[in-house]
């Protein structure tokens, strides 16, 4: 006599799809073997039902993380700002400074301008002054060399 295994067993139920029906029905009409696969079945959906929670978790954990992550992005982003801020505020008052005292040069080199107007004319006067009368003697002495020979 042959020995039966589960896998010739099994390859003998793929052959035959009647002979596994009828066997599918014998196994459910007993409330034992029915009671037996109901509980399998519940085990397999309580193990689905920890996968669904354990996937719950780690969403869970993901979304912190990457609420975690934004924190941190803006609040390095604040202090760039801050400190751009600061930066900006520093150059400013720099040019705010240079630009004072360009200013300042240019009202002292407008003083010393206007100095310099101021002496100019006053040469020139003493100038016309003097040159004035010399101009008139000498137009006369030629006026008189030519008109009288």
């Amino acid at each position: 006599m042959e020995t039966i295994t589960a896998e010739r067993i099994v390859e003998l139920f793929e052959k035959d799809r009647a002979a596994l029906k009828r066997f599918a029905a014998l196994v459910m009409s007993e409330d034992e073997v029915r009671l037996a696969l109901v509980s399998a079945v519940l085990r397999d959906v309580a193990t689905r039902d920890y996968v669904d929670r354990r996937f719950a978790e780690l969403r869970d954990y993901v979304d912190k993380r990457f609420a975690e992550l934004r924190e941190y992005v803006d609040s390095r982003f604040s202090e760039m700002r801050e400190y751009v801020d600061r930066r900006f505020s520093d150059v400013q008052g720099y040019v705010d400074r240079r630009f004072a005292e360009v200013m300042d040069r240019i009202s002292l080199l407008d003083a010393r301008v206007s100095r310099v107007e101021g002496q100019l004319a006053l040469l020139i006067r003493i100038f016309l002054g003097l040159m004035i009368p010399i101009l008139v003697a000498l137009v006369g002495i030629l006026l008189r060399l030519v008109f009288m020979p």
